[in-house]
């Protein structure tokens, strides 16, 4: 019956679960369980834990319960440990942090604070997952595909037109009440790149300047417009070119440079979005320049030339790490002030494809639990810095679950709030407590 005990906890218009981190390298630990109680140790119980030896001290898991509509108010809390276990052992269990969720999703708090929480890589496969497709519904405030509005998806042969999947990913949006982020209709990379958007037919082609300017007007046109007509406000936002730092295919090589020094078909493809649909944003993201370094000083005098021709709105800040900057993402105050810097042209900010990945031995499980929370730190420190700032709107995580997460790097993976099995990470718990 031992209890911790906090004077004063306000739970406002009530909590709805319970979440706790907890381990335990007692063997012989029977029934064990930690109650939530209310005013004194013997109060009203208003959710119930059981816990089982997690096979170390340092083998912290992420346990929830629900609590009771009497969690509401002010109240005295108090954490009362049970169980039973060898004369020969001093302690049950070990409790590290713990906290309350209320009874909103990510987006109801982040809407209160003008900015709206998004999904990423959300494509077919995982919004046909009924188990995905609730917390995307519940939680999230926008969808982001990871492949669904690429070209090879949409024009996958020359003139010849595809929406099926990104039709599934916007009339998900639209029957949920969400929006979308269309990216990236231009992920302009050559074979041997780590990554392209281009087609098969447009890669084997030999095609002239003046045909794959035809070729990137007639497929930005019918994409944007078909959207358009058919998802009216529903894709609100997109992502025109990603990348493009980093990335030189066929119509950066094929189309050169334009007076600017900046590769010709990137303000081309601009222009043409612009003239299809007027009514959404236009943005570009890319990743490696969320704090300070040569990336960001190329993104930012991409963007500079963009708007100064008034063909963009916003900026994504991509933020993915797949471990090896684990507990060492870019200063906070870097990632500030590069936020302010690109607002100051006049560009909404966002963070586009959140993923903060952890060494892994199987991609289920982090090899290190206490990894767990670093990772979820990182998540809040992140949202703090977008959060401290006018120009940040919005954060998107590159994906729901570590089900269907994309780890490219070998022994880093569960990079994602919420586990393979669904069930929220001490990140979700981070993210939630940020925005609240």
């Amino acid at each position: 019956g031992g209890y911790l005990q906090y004077n004063n906890v306000n739970f406002g218009e009530g909590a709805k679960s319970f979440h706790v981190e907890i381990s335990s390298d007692n063997p012989t630990m029977r029934n064990g369980a930690l109650e939530v109680r209310l005013d004194n140790p013997a109060g009203k119980l208003v959710g119930k834990i059981m816990v089982e030896s997690t096979g170390g001290r340092v083998n912290y898991r992420t346990l929830t319960s629900d609590v009771t509509s009497e969690a509401r108010g002010i109240h005295n809390l108090c954490l009362v440990a049970r169980g039973s276990a060898a004369p020969t052992e001093q302690r049950l269990f070990n409790v590290t942090s713990f906290g309350f969720t209320r009874n909103e999703s990510l987006q109801d708090l982040a809407g209160k604070l003008g900015l709206t929480m998004g999904a990423g890589a959300s494509d077919p496969e995982q919004l046909k997952d009924p188990e995905y497709a609730a917390i995307a519904s519940a939680q999230y405030g926008a969808l982001e595909p990871g492949n669904s509005m690429k070209m090879y998806a949409l024009e996958p042969s020359e003139g010849q037109y595809s929406f099926s999947s990104a039709d599934t990913v916007a009339s998900f949006a639209q029957d949920h009440g969400l929006h979308v982020t269309a990216s990236a209709p231009i992920w302009d990379g050559k074979a041997t790149d780590y990554g392209t958007g281009n087609p098969q037919w447009l890669m084997q082609g030999h095609y002239s300047a003046t045909q794959l300017q035809s070729i990137l007007e007639n497929y930005i046109e019918t994409i944007m417009q078909h959207d358009h007509n058919k998802y009216p406000g529903v894709v609100n936002r997109w992502t025109i070119v990603s990348e493009a730092t980093h990335l030189c295919g066929v119509f950066c090589h094929g189309l050169g440079k334009d007076a600017s020094g900046f590769p010709a078909y990137i303000a081309l493809a601009y222009r043409y979005a612009r003239k299809a649909d007027p009514t959404v944003q236009l943005c570009y993201d890319d990743w490696g320049g969320e704090g300070s370094g040569s990336t960001l000083d190329k993104v930012y005098h991409l963007v500079s030339y963009l708007k100064s021709q008034g063909l963009i709105d916003c900026v994504g800040l991509e933020g993915q790490w797949e471990g090896e900057a684990l507990g060492d993402l870019p200063r906070t105050p870097d990632i500030v002030a590069n936020i302010n810097r690109l607002g100051a042209l006049g560009l909404d900010v966002y963070f586009s494809q959140v993923e903060i990945g952890l060494p892994t031995s199987n991609h289920t499980t982090a090899r290190h639990p206490l990894d767990l929370k670093t990772q979820a730190n990182e998540y809040a420190t992140l949202l703090q810095a977008c959060l401290s700032t006018r120009a940040c709107t919005g954060f998107f995580t590159w994906g729901i679950t570590d089900r269907y997460s994309f780890c490219w790097k070998p022994g880093y993976c569960v990079p994602l709030p919420f586990d393979t099995n669904y069930d929220p990470k001490p990140t979700f718990y981070a993210l939630q407590t940020m925005l609240a």
